[in-house]
């Protein structure tokens, strides 16, 4: 070009078609860069800075994919250097791929599932494109189409079977049959009916037994006399294996007998298997399914047994009162009719407190938090409230000399009369919309009087408050708090003045005088524990369905013996009975035998009445 050329005639490099001087196509590339460093740069120091942070976790997870993807839309469709077609194409081919992909994906993949993974990986996917293309505006507009269309196929061929304890999704191919599929597909899978004759006989309550959720007295603790921590000298025995059906219940071993609950097609069941088999004695089923995107489907609470009946919640509120031994129904009840409760994201999820010719239950309605049924009738005998946010269970402790009830919600912790449901005393320690999961645990001091520890997950942390009684009155006072700990749904156990429990996925030891982390371990996931007595040692089920014997002592974390149990994803909490070990998840149930020694015994109860 010579320089005699008129200015009118020397090409414009911001005119559609023409490439831009190097300058400017920096320019252009700055905001896909800016975008791109933003988008994945922000969540890592997050996580570093506020690990268990919801605000940040939702910020980095939901909010920030969001706006830097609308921010990219609204960018190109401004691009007065590329040809306003080739924008429109490129516009539109965006807005199809979010609807489409929600149109066209599996019930599993819900609206939050792609705001969490199809937005981000879609405009991290675009950006780069941007980058990459350069001027070439065709191309560039081309990728963009492409990558649209990627992700619709992307995200309509995928399945999501729930998230880890980190919430990570677990991804499978959409034609891929589930776990549940397969064990529907078989025959006779899908029958409900029972599996065998009834046994006539009523079942009697024995020493090793494990009648309810966390034992006796609700903490995780149960007594092996000549427990062999060594299982490579000693190792379990396995003895039956068996296919079961999602759910996040763990295990009631009464006489010879296991139960369960688990989820197959429309029915929630409640199956009895011989303890020693692992063989069906019968199963009963309530037409109901439950199913969210974080845990997946099937019910989460615990049977419970008592004066030869079993009584079990499901994850649509269905309370039911069977006969132990034959299944039949003695009666039934629905919490969310008797209260006009609404379901709880997470489902139902509290095992019932049995107490004296009493049933005791979570419901969550406004003034109506917990529900207590006659045991026999299953006539509403009181409601109290309790606030509108919890997966825990009520329990029976002994707080100075009075048999109380306990029960963690969103508002804090509250002590009831079993009888009446009248409130003795309360501690306000709001979460500000985090759930609260776990179980309270009663520390008994020298003086007569108790302290209950309380732990929530998600940044809350543990506290420590100290309960007495000055006349006829309930003093509670704060001891000390602490975010070095946070448990979330794995429950923990407490051991000669020791929390043993996890943070997250990291598993710890915790000094009860002053809240001070003794050590901390990983290589668990979000797992479950069982504190072994008298002998001080833990039997952890990790997240990915290892059994590990850890020393319960402060000095340092020491793992004596490892086995694999199950395969996949393990929330359920493990349990020791009748001188077994029982183990589940969503997919199979094992039983081990621990040796001819090792006769068991859940802990005492909390005092002489928690039996009844």
């Amino acid at each position: 070009m010579s320089s005699s050329t008129p200015a009118s005639e020397l090409p414009n490099p911001f005119a559609p078609g023409q490439v831009a001087p190097i300058a400017s196509t920096f320019l252009r590339k700055r905001i896909p860069i800016a975008l791109l460093i933003t988008l994945w740069c922000v969540p890592a120091v997050l996580s570093m800075v506020a690990p268990d942070s919801i605000g940040a976790f939702m910020f980095s997870r939901l909010l920030l994919p969001a706006l830097c993807g609308l921010i990219l839309f609204i960018w190109w469709c401004f691009q007065r250097a590329v040809p306003g077609k080739q924008r429109a194409i490129a516009a539109l081919a965006a807005v199809a791929a979010i609807g489409l992909s929600v149109l066209l994906s599996h019930k599993s993949v819900n609206f939050m599932v792609i705001m969490m993974y199809g937005i981000p990986y879609g405009t991290t996917a675009a950006c780069l494109w941007l980058i990459i293309a350069g001027n070439v505006q065709s191309l560039r507009t081309a990728g963009l189409v492409t990558i649209s269309a990627l992700m619709i196929a992307g995200v309509s061929s995928l399945r999501v079977h729930g998230v880890t304890g980190e919430f990570q999704s677990e991804f499978d191919w959409r034609w891929n049959l589930s776990p549940e599929e397969r064990l529907l597909a078989k025959s006779g899978a899908n029958d409900t009916t029972s599996a065998q004759p009834a046994e006539t006989t009523t079942w009697t309550l024995q020493p090793t037994d494990w009648a309810e959720f966390r034992g006796a007295a609700r903490d995780g603790a149960v007594t092996v006399p000549d427990f062999q921590p060594d299982w490579k000298a000693a190792p379990p025995k396995e003895l039956w294996r068996q296919q079961v059906g999602p759910g996040w219940s763990s295990f009631c071993v009464v006489d010879g007998h296991v139960i369960t609950q688990e989820q197959l097609g429309e029915n929630e069941l409640v199956i009895c298997r011989n303890a020693q088999t692992g063989a069906i004695v019968w199963k009963v089923s309530s037409a109901s399914r439950f199913e969210e995107p974080v845990a997946g489907a099937g019910p989460r609470g615990t049977p419970t047994f008592a004066d030869g009946k079993l009584y079990v919640q499901g994850a649509s509120g269905d309370l039911l009162c069977l006969e132990a031994a034959t299944g039949k129904e003695i009666w039934k009840r629905n919490v969310v009719k008797e209260t006009g409760a609404s379901i709880p994201e997470w489902g139902f999820s509290a095992s019932p407190l049995v107490y004296e010719g009493r049933v005791t239950t979570f419901a969550g309605a406004e003034k109506k938090g917990l529900i207590t049924f006659d045991a026999l009738t299953g006539e509403v005998l009181w409601t109290a409230e309790c606030g509108k946010l919890s997966y825990c269970s009520p329990q029976i402790s002994t707080i100075g000399t009075e048999a109380q009830m306990l029960f963690c919600s969103d508002t804090g912790l509250i002590a009831l009369e079993p009888s009446t449901g009248k409130l003795l005393w309360n501690h306000e320690w709001p979460t500000g919309g985090v759930a609260r999961i776990t179980q309270p645990a009663v520390l008994p001091n020298a003086d007569g009087t108790n302290d209950v520890l309380i732990g929530t997950g998600l940044g809350v942390g543990l506290r420590r408050i100290h309960i007495a009684k000055e006349g006829d009155a309930w003093k509670v006072s704060e001891t000390w708090t602490t975010t070095r700990c946070k448990p979330y749904f794995n429950d923990f156990v407490i051991h000669e003045d020791h929390l043993y429990g996890f943070d997250g996925t990291i598993f710890m030891c915790v000094q009860l005088s002053d809240g001070e982390v003794k050590w901390r371990a990983r290589g668990y996931g979000s797992g479950q524990v069982l504190l072994v007595k008298p002998s001080g040692h833990l039997i952890i089920l990790s997240e990915t369905g290892d059994l590990s014997v850890v020393a319960a002592k402060p000095d340092k974390h020491s793992e004596q013996s490892k086995i694999h149990a199950i395969d996949g994803k393990t929330w359920n909490h493990p349990i020791v009975a009748e001188g077994k070990l029982f183990a589940r998840n969503g997919v199979e149930a094992v039983c081990f035998e621990l040796g001819p020694s090792a006769s068991t015994s859940a802990s005492e109860p909390a005092s002489a009445d928690t039996a009844k």
